[in-house]
């Protein structure tokens, strides 16, 4: 049995972190999206205690304040 698999995704439109969340884990048997809708709380996530908590992520490029790449 495959090990979960979790996604933090980032987006600042919520309804497409919604559809989103809903196709990956529709699509896909063992994962657990994680969705927040700004970097910074992306990074309060990335900075948990357990720092390896995520195994991918998907980032919006265009976001309030900073873009994906000053976010990765």
């Amino acid at each position: 049995m495959p090990d979960r698999i979790d996604v933090l995704h980032v987006d600042d439109d919520p309804s497409v972190l919604d559809l989103t969340e809903a196709y990956l884990e529709r699509e896909l048997d063992d994962v657990a999206v994680t969705s927040v809708t700004a970097p910074s709380t992306a990074l309060d996530e990335l900075n948990e205690p357990d720092d390896e908590r995520f195994d991918c992520i998907v980032s919006d490029y265009d976001t309030p304040g900073t873009n994906g790449l000053e976010f990765f």
